[in-house]
């Protein structure tokens, strides 16, 4: 007889300082096999700031202009990777044969929940730093040099 395997994770978003002064990264947290998997979401919250209850960065309400804008890439970044998992979730309900390796699962959750960063490669770098160069040379010919 095959045995029954659900996907019921319980995905939580916990601080990593939560008794901070400063911004502390928030984790994503869950139980997987009976072992507690932490991942960095990559974004920081006040823990002053952050509904533990809703699981999301307080919004409004006498905050700063400044901490309103972090606090929405918080629950972006929150809400982003609640979907990732739910995608990850689809993956395995369709590639069932996944299940029955742990470790692959984990490291699928891993991968799935990990922040992907837009990093600028040293190449596109030189290039953008040249053409601002390029910019200013340009404007101090146009405006002190008659020709």
């Amino acid at each position: 007889m095959d045995e029954q395997i659900f996907l019921d994770w319980q995905v939580h978003f916990n601080l990593r300082k939560p008794n901070s002064r400063r911004a502390t990264l928030i984790y994503a947290v869950a139980t997987l096999w009976g072992q507690q998997i932490k991942v960095s979401t990559g974004v920081k919250v006040y823990a002053s700031h952050w509904d533990k209850n809703r699981q999301i960065a307080r919004m409004g309400g006498g905050l700063s202009g400044l901490d309103s804008r972090n606090n929405a890439i918080v629950n972006t970044k929150i809400m982003e990777v609640t979907v990732q998992i739910e995608r990850l979730k689809q993956y395995l309900c369709e590639h069932v044969e996944l299940l029955t390796d742990e470790a692959k699962v984990k490291s699928l959750f891993i991968e799935f929940v990990k922040p992907t960063f837009k990093r600028k490669t040293m190449k596109s770098q030189k290039k953008a730093e040249a053409l601002k160069a390029l910019k200013v040379f340009n404007e101090v010919i146009s405006n002190h040099w008659s020709y």
